[in-house]
């Protein structure tokens, strides 16, 4: 017999978009459980309804939608607790005890930023020791906290809690209660913090409030294969290190970018590891769904993924279209410009922030084509100086004839001198109408 799994996520419709994802990941890594996932909710489109219950039947697992009365934490709006920042659709998960089955006794609730490398089960399965709850994290927290920290949630983060539901329902652990407990928490001198909250607050959204709430009841386990948070530093190193899921704890950063990004992004960001991770559960998530079909994926591949393999180092988002170069579409190309005055100006292209951090010696590849013959063509390093300037050192000048691909490559050391990308000046070209043809662009630690 399978080992069950219950998982709890919650969310408006918005954030569902991120759900087809999560659930493909999850899926995937639990073929040997019976997997039910119940999905608390006071407005999801019948879109969303139909992509979450096609990906349930495609690995025959069960999702259970939950309706939320509209009402449910509504009273929060009156509360100095960030209400614009965590919406009240963020405390859901401490409505188990009003909307669970009482066929449901544990349940594990998940936001919706996380990738899976493997299975949960000796996580889910663990002894509460009579606990109502648990929190899971890869540090460890004094053993004391003042009144402002225990209102900060302490040392939890509420991505990730194991729920004994059952213990909730016998203790009275509802909405009622959690609500009594705002109450009280309100009558507290606030807390100043700006990193936070522009504004003083009475506790820090859901994970303050449970944090309280819970308090002596609600076991903390430190576990070095759970994280919280992502180091640009450890990122190369992380995917071999035995993880079985990572928190990405930002909504609007990392993890909304990648499920958002071109492959042009994705293969310069400081996290590419990730960003190919998370990329397979999407695609597979489209092609279940059918929002995508074979061929419009082979034609994805072939389009976006086989002129940007090779090229790597490069910040492509960040190439930002300047009064004298304007981006344009491109064909075979991996990049195209055209000049729109006869000003001067640098058309930047910054390194990604894993080279810079990492690198120390780095190899550039570089061929391009000019519409126009050009003679004395630019290409330089830069750095941002002290004062908030530029250094730029030429690297190289060019005498370019029409349509003739030039190929360059060279190898030099990286400092702060020149550690923030390349630059190709229009001050030789000195007209608009100049077309500049990207054809490899590729910066490597050597």
């Amino acid at each position: 017999m399978k080992e069950k799994i219950n998982v709890l996520i919650t969310g408006d419709d918005h954030y569902f978009e991120y759900a087809p994802v999560f659930m493909t990941n999850f899926y995937e890594l639990h073929k040997n459980f019976e997997v039910h996932i119940y999905a608390f909710t006071d407005n999801m489109s019948d879109e969303h309804l139909h992509a979450l219950t096609k990906i349930a039947d495609f690995y025959q697992q069960k999702i259970t939608y939950i309706q939320i009365k509209n009402d449910e934490f509504g009273a929060l709006e009156a509360y100095k607790t960030g209400i614009e920042r965590w919406p009240k659709q963020t405390y859901y998960h401490m409505l188990v005890a009003d909307y669970l089955p009482e066929t449901v006794e544990r349940i594990i609730y998940f936001d919706l930023d996380i990738l899976f490398f493997d299975d949960i089960w000796p996580i889910y399965s663990i002894d509460l020791q009579g606990n109502y709850a648990a929190n899971f994290g890869d540090w460890t927290p004094p053993e004391t906290f003042s009144w402002s920290q225990k209102r900060l949630g302490g040392f939890t983060n509420s991505g990730v809690i194991l729920i004994d539901v059952a213990a909730y329902r016998d203790n009275q652990i509802d909405y009622g209660y959690f609500i009594s407990i705002v109450e009280k928490l309100n009558e507290a001198r606030p807390i100043v913090n700006k990193n936070l909250l522009p504004e003083p607050f009475q506790f820090f959204a859901d994970q303050g409030l449970l944090y309280v709430a819970l308090e002596g009841h609600y076991l903390y386990v430190k576990r070095d294969d759970v994280k919280h948070g992502v180091n640009r530093l450890e990122i190369s190193d992380f995917m071999v290190h035995p993880t079985r899921f990572l928190h990405m704890v930002n909504r609007y950063g990392f993890w909304a970018k990648a499920h958002k990004q071109t492959f042009q992004t994705m293969l310069s960001d400081g996290f590419p590891e990730l960003n190919f991770y998370y990329q397979k559960f999407w695609i597979k998530s489209e092609l279940i769904v059918q929002n995508m079909n074979q061929f419009e994926l082979l034609d994805f591949y072939n389009d976006e993924m086989s002129k940007l393999i090779g090229h790597s180092g490069v910040a492509y988002d960040l190439i930002l279209p300047t009064y004298a170069w304007q981006a344009i579409p491109c064909d075979a190309e991996l990049l195209a410009f055209e000049t729109i005055s006869a000003e001067n100006e640098w058309l930047r292209f910054p390194f990604s922030e894993l080279l810079k951090i990492k690198a120390r010696h780095v190899k550039l590849h570089l061929v391009f084509r000019l519409s126009e013959d050009v003679q004395g063509l630019k290409l330089l390093t830069y750095a941002k100086n002290k004062i908030g300037g530029d250094n730029f050192k030429t690297l190289k000048i060019f005498d370019v004839k029409a349509e003739e691909p030039v190929v360059f490559d060279a190898e030099y050391e990286i400092d702060m001198r020149n550690r923030d990308g390349i630059a190709i000046t229009s001050k030789a070209i000195q007209k608009s109408g100049v077309k500049l043809m990207i054809d490899a662009l590729s910066v490597r630690d050597v």
